[in-house]
């Protein structure tokens, strides 16, 4: 999938990844399939491999935080430790809990870096073309709030919303009848029905950005 997303990119240098997972599994999969994979905000590079097969790079971008991210507690500053694990309490260097953010507005701002991640979320989405939705049901507010502002000031953003009920989704996302349906006459949200993973799910998002691309 990443390959197909790859070979629409008009810029081959990189290509940008948010996710609200706190796991490591596209760090993982760059690790080993020799792509480097940069930690947006934090700019610590996380591919051990010395020379990746393509000069692209994943800007990864994880918008509640990591189970491998700690916070230091003399420096106060964010650290990416190896192994995910949940800290003690009591712990005498790492704060417990203080990485994660668990999509509660309440916890926002907590920790500033939670705005630059956030603040890269809504850069990204006021400059893009095309941005693949997979498996979200829009039901953050806060991030809703980042897609309707960018649909609204980029008029040439297109969604593309995979998910097994997309017309759900969009339809959390863009709560309005008549303004959800002026969005999909135009081709502005895209909802693609089905499991993320299956050749017919991926060929559909392939034929869409070959039809985005195409205009």
């Amino acid at each position: 999938f990443f390959s197909i997303l790859k070979g629409h990119k008009r810029d081959k240098q990189s290509f940008e990844v948010f996710t609200t997972n706190y796991d490591n599994v596209i760090e993982d999969y760059c690790s080993q399939s020799g792509h480097t994979c940069i930690l947006s905000v934090l700019n610590r590079e996380l591919s051990p491999v010395a020379k990746t097969v393509s000069e692209e790079k994943c800007i990864l971008t994880k918008l509640h935080g990591s189970l491998n991210w700690l916070i230091d507690k003399q420096t106060n500053e964010v650290q990416v430790v190896e192994t995910q694990s949940r800290i003690r309490k009591g712990s005498p260097r790492w704060n417990r809990n203080e990485y994660i953010l668990f999509g509660t507005k309440a916890r926002l701002g907590i920790s500033g870096i939670y705005d630059d991640l956030f603040k890269r979320l809504e850069d990204f989405l006021l400059k893009a073309e095309v941005c693949i939705v997979i498996g979200f049901s829009f039901r953050d507010d806060h991030i809703n709030e980042k897609f309707t502002q960018a649909l609204q000031q980029n008029k040439s953003l297109k969604i593309i919303i995979v998910s097994p009920s997309p017309v759900g989704s969009a339809q959390n996302l863009i709560p309005n009848r008549r303004q959800l349906k002026e969005f999909r006459s135009k081709r502005r949200i895209i909802p693609i029905k089905g499991s993320f993973g299956t050749r017919k799910v991926i060929h559909m998002t392939n034929e869409a950005l070959i039809e985005i691309y195409s205009d």
